[in-house]
């Protein structure tokens, strides 16, 4: 009895250590990434903004490599940034709505704006009818009430023109010029979405010019026409003139949107190889000479943003998917009176040097303005962007690119072959389970076994060898696989298993203490590409970890009861990795995954609570499932309020998707608690539909049965003889339902996981089986 309550003492006594240094850490920590102060707003400032569709980092290492001089000062001497631009739809349209929404949004690209005076009276007409008010602005969307309606059907939570209506209220003058119309005359396709990022929430731009107008005939362009440069040109250097003659100036922002890359691309297929090179290089050249417009054109509080909203052509196929974004003069503070030097841009969203999201675009355009906006008073989901100087930024950052590509290639070539090998050999291993064959196939089949187990660690230390490419990271991972399989097969009874899942569990704790190199650049990891994670730990090592970490405690332990010995070293090592996991897991500033942290939360009080009894009656087990699973979202819950109360007191700054979510809910904003679940469910069941790993959960799912039932009695005395495999086993089952639960891709999470609690089963009967045979 003492014995319990003392381990109950110390298990309470590790958690309030962690949380209380986790609490201070979080707290107190400077942030490395703080960029400069916004501007003081009294000065009036002007961001020209240029949005060239279809750039990637392909084309600027072009520009680097090549003779672009302006476009490479602006890539050299900016702060540059890969964008994440995925939003749930993805197209062009899209993005521009997103990023004026500063959240995911959707629009038909079939809705096109329409500019005064030039549109036919039946579109002003239908504006005037659909919004019951007449048009204001030169530009407007006659749609607009539809693609209101629209945001409001599923999980497009963003707000139409909330960007273009913060600039209204602050007086900043909007203009929007350009377009990426395809031809002209009856043939002509019109593509004018530019104006959906500064646009207000009635569809109205203030001034600009969309039209034919903006394009000019060109017969050796693409479609031919060509961006009206030298009218844009004079467009804009009147209105820097007037801005620099008045002495009252407001600050302006000034969208141009140039096509014709854009039209290049989608024409590449017609061209021969030359032709597309000579036609591209001439582009670019046309590009370059409009940048070095602008920079002259900049005056003291001026910035130049240039961006794409959406790679094309070959970036894609290559899997190059961030957009270029980069700031120019490079400094967010115009009383900097240092030359321009270059560097990284990076936000709180990615918490990546390098990595930026399509909801920081908002609230960091507010801040080159000088305005100051709180995200949730904005609606933005995303943070100011901040910078690193850095004076080779953009030659690393092409060179990371380059690798997260390769990374990316590489996902689909060794994932899917590794997923369907684990399905096929989960299949042959339960035929080996059935048909009971002679001793060289147990010895082949549980080397099988420990090649599942290896797999998940082998993927994460090949992210350590990025550099030797596609080739050079599936020969590290084969052959990782097999060594570590070597290894463990020259052990006995349960001690392989322990091995292997102890290397397993420190391996990835190790990488996460240490700045998470490997998850970075793993298959298994991150997957910044799409933005599905860019900090902390993914769901599928998640799953990896909890799964080898409850293998791991409970094995030792189970081995030094089978010795014997009963070594107390194997309860503490099992409490401290129970803690540490947890830990890492809720630490805003380390794993960042609440919902592996509800998911250890439900298996740790599952363990305590059955603590390895050779006995549990059935009623008992279900109340035993139940109350963990209840338990632990309360337990997690409350502590991750507690960890995160610093940065809840301390504004916005270094606060993580989990607090921004617990602040939400402690003011009462259920709107976005309501939508922020209903994304995640219907990512989730999006997921259980195309996954790959759905095959794998399916395939245990319809195992374990066999696995439980026969032989016949093989479960009872297993219960007898390993108490604490089956409770293992049974935590790892409760936590795989817990994840696929409560997290947004719950069925990767638990597939990774449940193969822990399948694979020791098969080791520990085919060695059984092979200790009897030789015997």
């Amino acid at each position: 009895m003492m014995r319990a309550v003392w381990k109950w003492i110390g298990t309470i006594g590790c958690l309030l250590h962690m949380l209380l240094s986790t609490g201070t850490v979080s707290a107190l920590t400077p942030n490395s990434q703080q960029g400069t102060p916004p501007r003081s707003p009294d000065t009036h400032r002007h961001v020209w903004v240029l949005s060239v569709p279809g750039l990637s980092f392909l084309d600027v290492s072009e520009v680097l490599d090549a003779d672009y001089p302006h476009l490479r000062m602006l890539f050299t001497q900016g702060m540059s940034a890969g964008m994440n631009v995925r939003t749930p739809e993805r197209g062009v349209e899209d993005v521009y709505l997103a990023l004026g929404a500063g959240r995911g949004a959707y629009s038909p690209a079939t809705y096109q704006f329409e500019q005064a005076a030039t549109s036919p009276p039946s579109r002003e007409i239908a504006y005037a009818f659909h919004t019951g008010e007449r048009r204001k602005g030169q530009i407007f969307l006659p749609e607009i009430e539809k693609v209101k309606r629209l945001q409001q059907r599923g999980a497009h939570d963003g707000v139409p023109g909330a960007l273009g209506e913060e600039l209204a209220k602050q007086g900043i003058q909007v203009r929007v010029y350009g377009n990426r119309d395809r031809g002209k005359g009856a043939d002509a396709a019109m593509l004018r979405h530019a104006p959906y990022l500064l646009m207000d929430h009635s569809g109205q731009v203030e001034e600009g010019t969309i039209h034919q107008g903006t394009n000019i005939q060109h017969p050796n362009r693409a479609y031919g026409m060509q961006t009206h440069y030298a009218w844009l040109q004079e467009q804009l250097g009147e209105l820097a003139d007037i801005r620099d003659s008045s002495v009252q100036a407001s600050s302006a922002v000034t969208l141009v949107e140039l096509g014709d890359l854009d039209r290049l691309l989608s024409s590449k297929e017609l061209l021969s190889l030359d032709v597309y090179r000579d036609q591209y290089v001439r582009v670019l050249r046309d590009l370059d000479r409009m940048v070095a417009f602008a920079i002259a054109r900049l005056s003291a509080t001026d910035t130049l943003l240039l961006f794409s909203p959406l790679p094309q052509g070959e970036a894609v196929v290559q899997k190059y998917l961030l957009a270029p974004i980069v700031v120019y003069p490079g400094s967010f503070d115009s009383d900097s009176d240092s030359p321009p030097t270059g560097g990284w841009l990076t936000s709180l969203t990615t918490k990546r040097t390098g990595i930026v999201s399509y909801a920081d675009f908002a609230p960091t355009l507010l801040k080159l303005l000088g305005v100051e906006s709180q995200s949730e008073q904005g609606g933005w989901i995303g943070h100011p962007m901040t910078q690193i100087a850095s004076e080779d930024a953009i030659f690393q950052l092409t060179d990371w690119m380059r690798e997260a590509a390769e990374v990316y290639r590489l996902r689909p070539r060794l994932l899917i072959p590794f997923v369907t090998y684990e399905v096929l050999m989960l299949i042959v291993l339960i035929l080996i389970w059935l048909v009971k064959p002679g001793k060289r196939r147990l010895s082949v089949a549980t080397f099988i076994s420990y090649t599942l187990l290896a797999a998940p660690v082998a993927m994460l230390w090949s992210g350590y060898v990025g550099s030797g490419g596609v080739v050079g990271m599936s020969l590290f991972f084969l052959l990782a696989c097999l060594l570590l399989s070597v290894i463990c097969m020259r052990f006995r009874g349960l001690y392989g298993i322990a091995i292997m899942t102890t290397i397993t569990v420190y391996a990835i704790l190790i990488d996460g203490l240490t700045g998470a190199n490997g998850m970075q650049h793993s298959v298994l990891g991150y997957d910044p590409m799409i933005g599905a994670r860019y900090y902390g730990i993914g769901n599928e090592l998640m799953g990896v970890l909890i799964g080898a970490a409850l293998m791991s405690a409970l094995m030792w332990i189970q081995i030094s009861r089978i010795s014997g010995t009963g070594k107390p070293w194997t309860r503490l090592h099992g409490v401290l990795l129970g803690l540490l996991v947890w830990g890492y897991l809720a630490s805003p500033m380390l794993g960042t995954n609440a919902g592996g942290a509800i998911t250890t939360s439900a298996a740790v009080v599952y363990v305590l609570l059955y603590g390895g009894k050779r006995r549990l009656r059935l009623q008992w087990r279900r109340s035993v499932v139940a109350g963990s699973l209840f338990a632990g979202l309360v337990v997690v819950g409350f502590i991750l309020w507690l960890l995160n109360l610093p940065l809840l007191t301390g504004g916005e700054t270094g606060q993580s998707h989990i607090g921004k979510a617990m602040r939400q809910l402690e003011q009462g904003n259920w709107t976005y608690v309501s939508h922020l679940v209903l994304r995640k469910l219907q990512m989730n069941m999006h997921l259980v539909s195309v996954s790959m790993w759905t095959k794998v959960w399916v395939v245990t799912i319809c195992l374990l049965p066999v696995l439980l039932l026969h032989p016949k009695g093989l479960l009872q005395r297993w219960q007898q003889q390993y108490p604490y495999l089956i409770a293992a086993c049974t935590a790892i089952s409760i936590s795989a339902v817990a994840a696929f639960i409560v997290n947004d891709s719950g069925i990767v999470a638990a597939s990774t996981m449940i193969v822990f609690a399948v694979v020791p089963l098969f080791i520990v009967h085919f060695q059984e089986l092979s200790a009897s045979q030789s015997a």
